[in-house]
């Protein structure tokens, strides 16, 4: 616990015994369908956060490859993140991104190669994503990586929605301000509260239309 200007911080560190994406490893490490899934799952989380500091799925940036690491059982951590509060007026659009997000890797994660190999020519996000892996991991991302990396995308979200219920939320916002001895409005910590709430709700409501 710090205090930075007038308020007071928490920082939490823990050391993760891995190593990040690079060409020595990422080409075979990453062939496994089940790493593909677990860096899937770990973008849901950073939707439901906004946490745009890893992998730009839904987010125009380059990715942060230092953010992920595997260890030698194949385990995906995520390390560095954090809640980001987006100003009601482009909360909208963040929360179409990712209900027309999960729609694609719906889509994605059942797609034949052919399918894949257009998409990966055309839409923003596999642009982006394939640029990460490339870069970063130096390899060409296959269609079957990107179908693994797809279902975990909306096996996160399912998870998410599941396990992270409003009175979850609620309590965790409650402890947070009790610790960290915030004010209980008018705060950063209130408004990624409602971000993730709101969220949640899109996740949610994206996942309902599966079946339509």
């Amino acid at each position: 616990m710090c205090r930075l200007g007038s308020r007071r911080r928490l920082f939490v560190m823990q050391y993760v015994p891995g190593i990040p994406i690079e060409p020595s490893c990422a080409p075979l490490l990453l062939q496994h369908p089940e790493i593909m899934d677990g860096i899937g799952q770990w973008l849901a989380y950073d939707m439901l956060i906004n946490n745009f500091d890893r992998l730009p799925l839904i987010w125009n940036n380059d990715g942060n490859c230092g953010n992920l690491l595997f260890d030698s059982n194949g385990h995906v951590y995520g390390i560095d993140q954090r809640a980001t509060a987006i100003v009601s007026n482009m909360l909208e659009q963040y929360l179409e991104r990712i209900h027309h997000m999960i729609a694609r890797c719906r889509v994605w994660s059942r797609a034949s190669d052919d399918e894949l190999a257009r998409e990966q020519e055309s839409h923003p996000a596999l642009i982006r994503v394939s640029h990460f892996f490339r870069v970063y991991g130096g390899f060409v991302l296959s269609a079957a990586q990107m179908r693994a990396l797809s279902a975990g995308v909306v096996r996160g979200c399912e998870e998410l929605v599941r396990v992270a219920t409003d009175q979850l939320l609620e309590r965790s916002l409650q402890r947070a301000r009790t610790e960290l001895d915030i004010e209980p409005t008018g705060t950063d910590l209130q408004s990624a509260h409602e971000l993730v709430l709101a969220a949640r709700a899109a996740m949610r409501d994206a996942l309902a239309q599966r079946d339509e």
